[in-house]
């Protein structure tokens, strides 16, 4: 994503000098890099901007009506968005690109999940994985799968709705995605949840919840290790607040109900463990301007504190006096060194 923004920015500057009525394009690009990454005030700003450029075409109009479907599905707005689906499949029809009509049709399937009408949303989800799958769209061979695997789950078909989820993940893994393959493992985490509370037989339900803790816990490891390919900035922040936040709420729910607490132990300390106060080094005592109340801003620690999740040593870390301290370190309970085999796992699943 952030290789994505680089590349968009890029196109917009050479768009802005050259020829502005091309920017639409790059602004629906940025706004689908802040969508994919959590920030839809942002994406909603850059797809207004996008259309007020809009001058280069159906196809440019429709990428932006389709953006803005999905935005308004998210907030709720269900009506609306189907509107703009249907607009934005008129528009690729019209350009002459059938392959983004196609995941036009997506969204209305998404629109029918939403409105509950799941005979008629997966029969339409299924009609588009096949054109897709026929057209050769790796994307929206994805996002097909992904979405009937949502749908089977609302009908409570858990073994179908695993299968869907796990050729998507074949999908996503087949083209190198590994923060989409895990997305995927906590999406089949939450349906295990989701069948273990419907079921009615003591064995299954335990069965079902430790599945879940099996998927997402490496997932969220994995997922907490990927934001490391980011800049530190503002993506990096909505990635660990929309992805990696979420995966490990999953896996603290499935942990809750097995009742482990020692892991639950284990997990919230490599949690805390990835935050640190980056605090104003302090002024030599005695001195006129040393202030009261130093300001104090969050930051996420870098190597050598990665290490920490494994409990592996580092290189200590200067004070503002220039001594040496070790770096916080996640400690694993006297005799329990469990939580190395997750993190191995996360790194055998993900490789990271």
């Amino acid at each position: 994503f952030a290789d994505a923004e680089v590349a968009f920015r890029a196109a917009l500057h050479t768009a802005l000098t050259h020829e502005p009525r091309f920017a639409s394009y790059a602004y629906s690009g940025l706004a689908a890099v802040a969508h994919r990454t959590g920030d839809p005030r942002l994406a909603a700003e850059q797809l207004q901007l996008s259309r007020q450029l809009q001058a280069t075409g159906p196809l440019a109009l429709a990428r932006t009506e389709e953006n803005l479907a999905r935005l308004l599905l998210e907030r709720g707005e269900v009506d609306a968005a189907e509107e703009r689906f249907l607009a934005a499949e008129e528009g690729y029809r019209h350009g002459g690109d059938p392959r983004s009509a196609s995941t036009s049709r997506l969204g209305r399937a998404a629109v029918l999940l939403a409105r509950g009408e799941l005979a008629a949303a997966r029969g339409l989800a299924e009609s588009v994985g096949a054109e897709v799958g026929a057209q050769g769209d790796v994307w929206a061979q994805f996002q097909a799968e992904l979405l009937r695997g949502d749908i089977l789950v609302a009908q409570w078909r858990f073994p179908a709705a695993d299968a869907a989820y796990r050729r998507a993940r074949a999908v996503s893994a087949s083209a190198g995605a590994l923060h989409e393959v895990a997305r995927v493992d906590v999406r089949r985490a939450l349906a295990a949840l989701t069948a273990a509370e419907r079921s009615l037989f003591r064995e299954e339900k335990k069965r079902m919840r430790r599945a879940a803790l099996d998927l997402a816990l490496p997932a969220a490891l994995a997922t907490d290790a990927l934001r490391g390919r980011f800049p530190a900035g503002p993506m990096r922040e909505r990635w660990i607040r929309t992805v990696s936040t979420v995966a490990f709420e999953v896996a603290l729910r499935s942990i809750t109900v097995l009742a482990e607490t020692r892991l639950a132990v284990e997990v919230i300390e490599f949690l805390c463990s990835s935050p640190s106060l980056d605090a104003v080094a302090p002024s030599p005592a005695g001195s006129d301007d040393a202030p009261e109340h130093g300001p104090v801003r969050v930051a996420v620690l870098e190597e050598p504190y990665a290490l920490a999740a494994s409990g592996e040593a580092g290189p200590a870390s200067p004070t503002p006096q220039g001594e040496a301290t070790p770096p916080p370190f996640v400690r694993a309970l006297p005799g329990d060194e469990s939580f190395r085999v997750w993190i191995a796992e996360a790194e055998r699943r993900y490789g990271v």
